[in-house]
């Protein structure tokens, strides 16, 4: 290996006349030793089989990674677990790479039928992750034309699709650390090796001790403005259905903010209201109740054309919202029935 630092101050070493000329250009004695310090650092990384510093990825290479890294989130915080292997990831990611739209792949997520399962399998949500729901729900309203009418149809599973399961999605071997991203993107907002759906945690058949009867929510439909409302009508719905129905509202005042040109003020007073709710969004900067800091950070994502990340910040806060309470509500509960048996 070629070592032109320690051999130049060898022959400084070796002699002032030899090697004169050479320290001149080197830029003197301290010179010659950062030279040959470096060629030492570069020594010691092929003996002790280090790799060498890669160099600057390609845009192409930097924007697969940043779709890896999105993807797996996405994963995590919608599905509530990770990919289930290199196939199943690569599809989305392929497809991503090749132009489509977050908001398509989200669809693509929470429209499926995978999706659809999943809000089959599971009871009703914990009154906690219900009122977090209708309130954010109706915050949401203000930011509207004219806010949306819900009523009972909307609390229950997708429609009927041709039936995927999971086990049949993909095949192939689970996606290395590499290729999937981060394992604890998911955070405090609803990890999914922390998450269980066991049991509901309110009874299929009887009402919430915090909710009326079913039968008090509303016959026809109403305006989503008032949160005790879309508690009643969504009493019975899932977390995923919940989690579905509000990333759907959440798309729909996006895509009204960028019609009218205010989204960048829009998404800074959004981000700095949801930071002030103690939940935990999975980066530091993202918790900073800091309107005018996120409102800068959604102008230079719009200027540079990527609003997908501008897109996914939102969406992955409510949703985030939603794992985070339910997350809360079953540990409580798990908490007291462990209390209740140690006392039997």
């Amino acid at each position: 290996m070629a070592a032109p630092g320690i051999a130049l101050l060898a022959a400084v070493l070796a002699g002032p006349i030899s090697g004169c000329a050479r320290l001149e250009q080197a830029g003197g004695v301290e010179g010659a030793v950062r030279l040959a310090m470096d060629d030492l650092r570069a020594l010691g990384r092929v003996f002790l089989g280090e790799p060498s510093p890669r160099a600057k990825p390609s845009a192409a290479e930097a924007a697969r990674q940043a779709h890896a890294e999105l993807l797996n989130e996405l994963f995590q915080v919608v599905l509530l677990r990770a990919p289930l292997n290199e196939a199943e990831f690569g599809v989305f990611l392929g497809t991503l790479t090749q132009g489509a739209s977050l908001e398509g792949v989200y669809n693509g997520f929470t429209h499926s039928a995978i999706y659809r399962s999943k809000e089959m399998k599971y009871g009703p949500a914990s009154a906690a992750a219900l009122q977090a729901f209708a309130r954010t729900m109706a915050e949401l309203q203000q930011d509207l034309k004219s806010p949306t009418m819900v009523d009972s149809s909307m609390a229950k599973p997708l429609p009927e699709i041709d039936p995927l399961s999971e086990s049949d999605s993909a095949q192939g071997a689970a996606p290395s650390a590499a290729t999937s991203g981060a394992s604890g993107a998911a955070g405090a907002g609803g990890g999914v090796s922390e998450l269980r759906f066991g049991k509901p945690s309110r009874p299929v058949s009887a009402p919430s001790p915090t909710a009326k009867a079913a039968s008090d929510a509303p016959a026809g439909p109403v305006p989503a403005t008032s949160a005790a409302v879309l508690m009643k009508v969504f009493e019975d719905a899932s977390l995923f259905t919940l989690k579905r129905v509000l990333g759907d509202e959440v798309l729909k005042v996006l895509n009204q903010q960028q019609a009218r040109g205010g989204l960048a003020l829009w998404y800074g007073a959004f981000a700095a209201r949801q930071a002030g709710k103690g939940v935990d969004f999975g980066l530091a900067l993202r918790n900073k109740a800091d309107e005018a800091f996120h409102a800068q950070w959604a102008e230079g994502v719009l200027k540079a054309s990527q609003q997908d990340r501008l897109t996914w910040e939102v969406l992955n806060r409510v949703h985030r919202i939603l794992n985070h309470a339910e997350l809360t509500s079953r540990r409580e509960d798990k908490s007291r029935e462990e209390k209740s048996g140690a006392t039997k």
